[in-house]
């Protein structure tokens, strides 16, 4: 959200980025994932998707997303080739 980057350690915000991307990518749930947000986007270039909108999207695809995305975490870090 545009305020956490306001108020919140730079740093660890783009490292939390960066984790999470790497999750989207690692499966095809999470590739279809963030292609379908990028597609959302591109519908109204000018606004961006609503938190709402956004959580929506998330939990559709992982409906146990913090257990996964934790059980993610705790694995070692592999090269995506795609």
């Amino acid at each position: 959200m545009d305020d956490s980057w306001k108020k919140g350690d730079i740093s660890k915000l783009y490292a939390s980025s960066w984790a999470a991307i790497y999750f989207l990518m690692d499966t095809q749930a999470g590739r279809s994932l963030l292609k379908n947000i990028m597609l959302a986007e591109q519908e109204f270039l000018c606004n961006k998707l609503s938190e709402k909108q956004l959580k929506t999207m998330i939990y559709k695809q992982f409906p146990n997303l913090n257990r996964e995305y934790s059980k993610r975490l705790k694995k070692p870090l592999k090269a995506h080739i795609f």
